[in-house]
């Protein structure tokens, strides 16, 4: 005699079944969709470079930022060279010790009817000093990362916008803060002052590099001299910058190690008023150590924001 299944059973298992289908449903809508959805925090994205200073140069139309606490120098004598330094380097600097030497250059060089390719083994002293090189694009002009072998090996950047004028951005121990500084490079071509230098006659002196490329602001103007400075015979009687409407601007002075530059420091931020705004540094009775008027051996002005 056959006997029945219990009723119960079955609709226990049924039951069942459509609860867990239930909390399985609950529990997908509260984790996937609901309170406990878990949130994914938007990485915060900070510009290492945003309190930083910026370099200005209209003769080569560019401008790039550096670190606030780092000494900037600027050489004119022997091509465009401008070499940047950390404070605990300048103390090395100044204490004689050995190797001491800025951390990073920037080395604009003049090419004679060469591809970027062929200059880099030009520069570089030959393929065999290349340990490495890669494409990559800086301000979006094509360039080339490269290691060049030496006592220390170097890493150097070269690019260009016009074939002419090749920078050189090299570190021999500092890649971090030269790729920073390299993200900031951009070349200009924007409202400018232009900087001339006059003489104690009143004539104006003509400078290679005249006009002088501004965004914004005029934070320091700086002198290269072909001799040292007898930082004596400077003051604001003897050098002085001299704004659209004729009247003083309020400076300071400071030099850099070799007392070949004097930078002037703008107490108050300058601001262009119109295109091609002229400002004047009138330069008289600054000598050098053996007593030489300097008046006509002003080399460069440069401008720093």
């Amino acid at each position: 005699m056959n006997q029945k299944q219990p009723v119960v059973s079955k609709w226990l298992w049924i039951s069942l079944i459509i609860v867990i289908i239930i909390a399985g449903g609950f529990f997908s809508w509260f984790y996937l969709m609901g309170p406990g959805k878990t949130k994914t925090s938007t990485p915060i994205t900070t510009d290492k470079t945003a309190d930083w200073k910026t370099y200005n140069n209209a003769q080569y139309g560019f401008q790039l930022k550096y670190p606030s606490t780092w000494i900037i120098n600027v050489e004119t004598q022997n091509g465009f060279v401008l070499s940047f330094t950390s404070p605990e380097m300048k103390k090395d600097i100044e204490n004689e010790m050995p190797d001491a030497i800025p951390e990073i250059y920037l080395r604009i060089k003049q090419n004679d009817n060469l591809s970027l390719e062929q200059f880099i083994e030009k520069d570089a002293g030959g393929k065999d000093s290349i340990l490495s090189k890669k494409e990559t694009k800086i301000n979006n002009y094509p360039a080339f990362k490269c290691v060049i072998g030496g006592m220390v090996d170097d890493t150097v950047y070269y690019w260009t916008k016009d074939q002419k004028s090749i920078f050189v951005f090299s570190t021999w121990s500092n890649e971090d803060v030269l790729n920073q500084m390299l993200s900031t490079f951009q070349f200009t071509n924007t409202n400018s002052f232009r900087v001339v230098s006059m003489t104690p006659t009143g004539t104006m002196n003509p400078m290679p590099d005249e006009s002088k490329t501004l965004h914004n602001t005029l934070n320091q103007i700086i002198l290269s001299f072909s001799s040292p400075i007898d930082t004596k015979t400077v003051s604001d009687q003897s050098i002085y910058v001299l704004s659209g409407l004729n009247e003083k601007e309020p400076v300071t002075f400071s030099y850099n190690q070799d007392h070949t530059q004097i930078i002037i420091a703008f107490k108050n931020s300058v601001q262009p008023q119109s295109f091609d705004t002229r400002l004047t540094v009138v330069v008289k009775g600054v000598k050098d150590t053996n007593g030489n008027s300097l008046t006509d051996y002003l080399n460069n002005i440069d401008i720093v924001q």
